[in-house]
């Protein structure tokens, strides 16, 4: 066995641990289901100091990369701030949602890529590099109690919409502002969940605490296509046309009621699909920095830029959201009446 000093590395390039953001949660992750691996594993903490967390707490600072060490950076990250000669880029998100779609100029063409998942409901999802590692918090279960009423998401909506008309209910609860513990509460006391945001992991919470996702449909695509860019229905792509305990749009209602007892299995399974991705990504990462053959075709930057950028997505995403700005404050707003229903359903 290979001393600890001799041993390879992966840095994962990462912002604070934040549970309500899901990319940066998948970052953590990543790092997790790694410590298992032949790799000595790390993240690179982009505010410059380590804090404690429950998935990885090795930190790793700018000394400690050399020419032999494997850094992931997330797709947010312009250049290669670590001037690292092994780099991955992980798209969480399709490039032109959260950062430029032509960020990926800064990038070498030789960096290898992986996709969380894709956003292009009409890009062939067998033809993608996934690592999808999914964690599923504790606290996030299904409590059993009574359930009345309805609560939404608003989030992202703006990107994936246009001309949004509103399907819940008048005296529906708006959780945008809340917590992400309020939030699991929220969802074990209401019935229902309209979600505006087609990919807000919120879906899957809300699904695994017994409150029936309802999605806003995209127009154009179909809930099979839209599933199919979900890291969550990958290990179903070839068996499956549907996903239990989700709605899409309100006449799908009745099947997401009779399925949402199967939705716990459904995640354990994806779950440990997930793991399956990470070895396969060991694998790819281990034989393409290391034993590369030249005969054999690599996901990288200059082969899969096509699979990139987001259909419709372009750089005038911070001016949509802007334009929308008024739409979210005045939804926002509504929140604040709620303020003692919220208040007692905290208190229960």
């Amino acid at each position: 066995m290979k001393s600890k000093t001799l041993r390879k590395k992966i840095v994962i390039y990462a912002y604070k641990l934040d549970y309500k953001v899901g990319g940066i949660v998948a970052l953590h992750n990543l790092a997790k289901d790694l410590l298992s691996s032949e790799y000595d594993i790390y993240i690179y903490p982009i505010e410059g100091k380590g804090y404690k967390n429950e998935f990885c707490n090795n930190f790793a600072k700018l000394i400690d990369i050399d020419d032999s060490t494997i850094i992931v950076y997330p797709e947010v990250i312009e250049g290669n701030p670590l001037k690292a000669k092994k780099v991955v880029r992980w798209l969480l998100c399709d490039l032109g949602i959260h950062c430029s779609k032509d960020i990926y100029k800064t990038w070498s063409t030789t960096d290898l890529v992986f996709h969380f998942s894709t956003f292009n409901a009409n890009y062939d999802p067998f033809k993608i590099n996934y690592l999808y590692t999914i964690w599923i918090d504790p606290k996030v279960k299904n409590l059993k109690q009574k359930r009345s009423g309805s609560c939404y998401l608003y989030k992202k909506a703006s990107l994936f919409h246009k001309n949004i008309k509103l399907i819940h209910p008048k005296n529906s609860l708006l959780i945008d502002n809340l917590n992400y513990e309020e939030i699991i509460k929220v969802f074990n006391k209401k019935e229902y969940f309209y979600c505006y945001d087609p990919y807000s992991f919120y879906n899957s919470i809300a699904a695994l605490c017994g409150c029936i996702p309802i999605i806003y449909p995209i127009a154009g695509i179909t809930k099979l296509n839209w599933l199919k860019t979900l890291a969550k229905f990958q290990p179903y792509l070839k068996t499956h046309e549907n996903f239990p305990g989700i709605s899409y749009g309100i006449d799908d209602i009745l099947y997401a009621k009779k399925t949402i007892k199967n939705v716990e299995k459904v995640y354990s399974e994806v779950v440990e699909y997930g793991k399956k991705s990470v070895d396969n990504f060991l694998s790819i990462v281990s034989d393409y920095f290391f034993n590369k053959n030249n005969n054999k075709v690599y996901n990288t930057v200059g082969k899969a830029i096509k699979t990139f950028s987001w259909k419709n997505s372009n750089n005038k995403v911070g001016a949509i959201i802007k334009q929308k700005d008024n739409e979210i404050a005045n939804l926002l707003t509504l929140s604040k009446q709620k303020d003692n229903e919220i208040a007692n359903l905290l208190t229960l």
